[in-house]
């Protein structure tokens, strides 16, 4: 009975070792990193940094603890549910995986079955199909929520087209107001010129930027509009 007892134990220590860190795909605040951790506790991150820097990096876990499969980066996770946060003390050695402008450090979170990465091209289709056809109030009805639940999760480069949508359909259907708070995050930048655009952010990042600008000074001046 003892030993059944012991090999019990070792068994359930060995059940919450694996399960330490649950599967499935993360995604940083930001949305430009993303962790997957797989059933056979292998993990995987891919970012997307600053002037299209990059890291990638893969590796296997015990327990709590990440290890790279090439060089020496040790990557110490601690779960918390749905967020997973990511730390390291061998910085120099998870830089090996990384352009200068990349990391893979933070906290990362779990998203719903709405927020992921299929969901929110579902969603911005459903969008189109319903603004091309001028069901406006649809339109903004398929967008709004979206917003809502999933910006902390989605990349800077898709959140900017996403605001202009949004506000494009939200003028459409007459709510100017509603139009302008959509676009408040980005009208200080819009306001800048081109040249201050890209003396702030990287070459890269300016290329990607200077067109939601364009757009977003665009609508500003359609949601300044009396109708």
């Amino acid at each position: 009975m003892k030993r059944l007892s012991i090999l019990v134990l070792t068994i359930s220590g060995i059940l919450a070792q694996a399960q330490a860190i649950p599967p499935g795909n993360y995604i940083r605040i930001g949305g430009d990193s993303t962790l997957t951790v797989a059933s056979n506790n292998t993990f995987s991150i891919n970012t997307l940094g600053r002037n299209g820097h990059t890291c990638d990096v893969s590796g296997v876990i015990q327990g709590l603890t990440g290890t790279s499969d090439e060089g020496a980066c040790v990557i110490d996770f601690k779960s918390q549910g749905k967020r997973l946060s990511v730390d390291t003390k061998t910085v120099d050695e998870c830089k090996y995986f990384c352009g200068a402008n990349a990391g893979i450090l933070g906290l990362y979170i779990k998203p719903s079955l709405s927020c992921t990465d299929i969901a929110i091209a579902r969603s911005r289709k459903s969008f189109k199909n319903f603004y091309d056809r001028k069901d406006f109030a649809t339109a903004v009805k398929t967008l709004e929520p979206l917003l809502a639940r999933c910006e902390p999760l989605i990349h800077w480069m898709q959140l900017g087209w996403i605001r202009n949508d949004l506000a494009l359909a939200q003028h459409k259907e007459g709510n100017n107001s509603a139009c302008l708070q959509t676009l408040k995050s980005l009208s200080a930048d819009a306001a800048k010129t081109d040249v201050e655009i890209r003396e702030e952010y990287p070459p890269i990042d300016a290329d990607i930027y200077l067109p939601i600008l364009k757009a977003t000074r665009t609508n500003l001046k359609l949601c300044k509009t009396v109708r």
